[in-house]
């Protein structure tokens, strides 16, 4: 899945690049842009930069960030828009890619028991967010566009957990084996919703 996602990346960004020789009317836009993220894990930020080509309404792009939102990672994602009308202040967007972890630091896994006898590894997982929002034009090229939407993140851990024994009786003890071949997986799926604030650049 990851390698596909990163050939569909390579291949939109070589298709794009081409595009701008042929096509006079099309030129380009980048884009930083904070979100505050809010699930039923808690309430917590993004930050993204998105950027790419413009023709007519339509926005095609690519753009990477930093999710805090319950365990750290790295979204990279395709960015497509389409805004409504000649002024084109009213917009919908879709983000669609992948989440590379990001571990911060050795930590216990989400569930307390059984305990673990080494570091929980974070494993990737898909990254989407759909919505709509509002452009205010600054000026005569850059605009602020706030909007709200819909996210999925997904991501796992991976972790040994320790036998049984270990755990209730003294480690000292020769004959308890601490090692364990077993291997945890858990999946999740977070469900937020985002509301972002973006800088757009012609």
């Amino acid at each position: 899945m990851k390698n596909i996602f990163i050939a569909a990346i390579c291949f939109l960004s070589t298709h794009l690049q081409a595009q701008t020789g042929k096509i006079k009317k099309m030129t380009s836009y980048l884009m930083p842009q904070i979100a505050l993220i809010d699930g039923s894990s808690g309430t917590s930020t993004q930050i993204q930069l998105a950027g790419g080509l413009v023709k007519n309404n339509w926005h095609f792009g690519l753009g990477a960030g930093i999710d805090y939102y319950e365990m750290r990672s790295v979204p990279l994602f395709t960015d497509v828009r389409y805004h409504f009308g000649k002024e084109q202040k009213v917009f919908t967007y879709a983000n669609v890619g992948y989440n590379f972890s990001w571990v911060q630091d050795t930590r216990d896994p989400r569930f307390i028991l059984p305990p673990s006898s080494n570091a929980v590894k974070q494993t990737d997982g898909l990254y989407t967010d759909i919505g709509i929002g509002y452009t205010i034009k600054i000026g005569k090229r850059n605009s602020l566009l706030m909007s709200t939407g819909f996210s999925v993140k997904q991501m796992g851990e991976e972790y040994h957990p320790l036998p049984f024994s270990s755990w209730v009786w003294p480690s000292s003890t020769p004959w308890i084996s601490s090692e364990s071949t077993t291997v945890r997986k858990f999946d999740y799926t977070f469900k937020r919703v985002c509301f972002k604030v973006a800088y757009r650049l012609w």
